[in-house]
């Protein structure tokens, strides 16, 4: 998984996320780019809980990378954080 968690403080029920390659600026969820179709996924459960992380399902080699996880509320971001993705 790709964490990202925001503070309690920032939790409520107007938030959207959107998961982005910060390296190339693909979008991977939300409006999702063809290579990430039905691999990438997060707990809906968890997001009352500020749990954002992203599950990202048979990985390849061209997933390894920078990720960008961006929490808004309305137009406005919220919340931001950057993780590396590295394969073993």
């Amino acid at each position: 998984d790709l964490p990202c968690i925001i503070p309690p403080n920032l939790v409520n029920e107007d938030l959207k996320v959107e998961w982005r390659r910060a390296d190339s600026e693909t979008l991977v969820h939300l409006e999702q780019h063809k290579d990430y179709h039905r691999r990438a996924n997060f707990s809906k459960k968890k997001i009352k809980d500020g749990d954002f992380s992203l599950h990202l399902k048979k990985l390849r080699a061209g997933d390894e990378g920078v990720y960008r996880c961006v929490v808004y509320k309305e137009q406005n971001c919220v919340f931001s954080a950057d993780t590396v993705l590295e394969l073993g």
